[in-house]
Parts: C-alpha cells; structure tokens; sequence
C-alpha cells in the first residue's frame, strides 16, 4: 500500500539531511529553465499572485538547485496538513516506514519521497504553463507529467494506492489508474446543523493526522484505516461507496 498526499505553499527553514535526490528532476529541470526566463509581469500572471510574491520567486528559480543539500521534503513543507502530521515527533521507524510508502506530489518535483532534498519554490499543479519535452509541447502541468507520476506510485503499490490529495494533486493519478489497482480516497466531511460539509481547513487537518496514524501503526492494509478515530471521526459504512476498483471511505465528525 503507497498513501499520496498534496504539497504546501509554505516552508520551514530547516529540516534533518535528506537521503536522496528527488527521482524526476530531469523533468524538474525543464520546468525550471522555462520559469526562469519570465519576467516579473508573466511569472505574477501565470501564478496569479502579487508581485512581491512573484519577485521572490524569480530569485528562488535564478539560482535554483537540484541537490542533496536542501531540505528533507516532509519536514520542509509547512501547512495544516504537515502540522498535524508533525514529522518532528516521529520515530526513525515511522520514517523510513513512510519513505517507502508515501509520496508527495508536486507540480515542480513530481513525485517525492519524504526525504527526497528539495528546495522552496511555488508552482501549484494546476498552473497552466505550456512546456516542451522532446519533441511534444504539453499545454500544462498535468500534460507534462502525465502518467509518470502514476507510474511511480503503481511500482511501488503492491496493489492498493490511498489518497489523501486534494482534487488539484489527485486528478494527474486518478484518470491513470488501472483497473487492477485498488484506488482508495479517505474523504472527511463535519456535522453542521444536521448537514454533512468538506471544508477545506478540517480536511487538511484530518488528512496529517490520517497519515500520522498510517505511520504509527504501519497500516499495509486499506481496511484498517476504517479504525481512524482521531480528532473525533468516526468511519461511516452507510455513506462509503465502491465502484469497480475505486473505494471512498467517508469519515465525518460532529462540530459544535
């Protein structure tokens, strides 16, 4: 089993060595290359962000690296999700169980290891910044990576890939999966006035805290993460659903 989640905006300054090179940055490279070449305006027009921002960021690009002396990309995000995961508390064991079977999904790195080493960037997956590899011009983001991110996640498996992405990160693997892969999605809803709600801040949290419990109980088996209970959730079977090889395993709380 191999748990994917989304990556954050933001990022600590400083993290545990990392172990490795992220597995894609010949893709990482071309996409860095052509950030690089935009100017203030552009770069503020393609990300939809101020300019201040957008300065920032063409500073983070002119110099960019790709080595191993950045940060351990599961202690260099910062978000809700990532708080609630909170990789500092984490034994060394709960580390390398998570090496193995979780990834991180960025629209710069593609598929990350936690301690792939990565440095701050912004680049969301839904950024529609045309590129060129080989000989195809790809329109965005999700066309330039097409099913390699999938790939990665199928070899490593063993049948069963849990997502706990938001829809933006979530939508470059699913329309890949075949059909001989079990294709879970932990979705968390709360009890407003008798009413079943997402909201996005009580889904980032639930999403930590779902992946921390994954790792402290080095769950290999889907069915057993209906044994979530943290932060009040309880898994409700009435409202879960599966069809052929997808699974959504629905999770809701009550808020006062």
């Amino acid at each position: 089993m191999i748990t994917f989640i989304s990556p954050a905006k933001g990022f600590n300054e400083t993290s545990p060595s990392p172990k490795q090179i992220p597995s894609q940055i010949e893709k990482s490279k071309i996409i860095i290359d052509s950030l690089r070449n935009m100017c203030l305006e552009e770069l503020s027009k393609l990300m939809k962000i101020k300019e201040d921002l957008a300065s920032l960021n063409i500073e983070r690009f002119k110099d960019f690296k790709f080595d191993q002396n950045g940060l351990s990309a599961l202690f260099a995000y910062s978000g809700i999700q990532y708080k609630n995961i909170d990789p500092t508390s984490l034994s060394k064991d709960d580390l390398d169980y998570m090496d193995k079977h979780l990834r991180i999904i960025s629209g710069l790195y593609g598929c990350l290891k936690p301690s792939d080493s990565i440095y701050p960037y912004r680049l969301e997956m839904l950024t529609k910044l045309p590129l060129k590899y080989g000989n195809t011009l790809h329109k965005n983001l999700y066309d330039f990576w097409s099913d390699s991110i999938y790939k990665d996640l199928e070899e490593n498996s063993e049948g069963v890939i849990v997502n706990l992405a938001s829809n933006e990160y979530s939508k470059v693997i699913k329309k890949y999966v075949k059909k001989d892969i079990i294709f879970v999605t932990c979705i968390f809803k709360v009890i407003k006035k008798d009413k079943l709600k997402i909201e996005s801040t009580a889904s980032k949290s639930a999403r930590g805290k779902m992946l921390r419990y994954i790792a402290k109980n080095k769950i290999n088996d889907y069915r057993y993460l209906m044994n979530f209970t943290e932060d009040g959730y309880e898994f409700r079977r009435e409202l879960s659903k599966t069809e052929g090889n997808e699974i959504e395993l629905i999770f809701t709380k009550n808020t006062l």
